[in-house]
């Protein structure tokens, strides 16, 4: 099994499998082993995040694709070829320690070969924070304006 990302800003190409950019690879193990990938929340926060599993390789992919909270599912997809996507949202308070679990297994094939899945997913700040985030963005662009305008 093995999880790994894409930080550049071209496809990765691996045998017949396509890692595009900004994208996270699950690939479940050989004999049946899930791929895990946690997040534990530092602290109570409402949690906004959207995002979708999608078939990475052209063998092709047939994975089923898990978004867990405190070991619950909230979203089970099943991924049946490359380019399909399963799609997921959270929008719920948590609490300090809640885990989210994102996993991909082998799928109906029943076997590993060709099970490269992706992970793309997006978060906003908590409400609170959102302001505060804004503020040091316009703090950061007057400040850069104002260097720039000095040299």
């Amino acid at each position: 099994m093995s999880i790994s990302a894409n930080t550049t800003n071209q496809n990765i190409t691996v045998n017949t499998a396509i890692l595009p950019p900004g994208f996270m690879w699950f690939h479940p193990g050989q004999i049946g082993q899930y791929a895990d990938l946690r997040w534990t929340a530092p602290t109570n926060t409402n949690l906004k995040l959207w995002g979708f599993f999608q078939g990475l390789d052209t063998y092709p992919t047939t994975t089923d694709a898990h978004v867990l909270i405190n070991g619950e599912s909230i979203a089970d997809r099943n991924i049946r070829g490359f380019g399909w996507k399963g799609s997921f949202k959270i929008d719920q308070s948590v609490t300090a320690g809640t885990t989210i679990d994102f996993v991909v297994g082998y799928g109906p094939n029943g076997t590993y070969v060709g099970d490269p899945t992706g992970l793309k997913f997006s978060a906003t700040p908590e409400p609170a924070t959102g302001p505060i985030v804004l503020l040091l963005l316009a703090a950061t662009a007057l400040y850069r304006a104002f260097r720039t305008a000095k040299a």
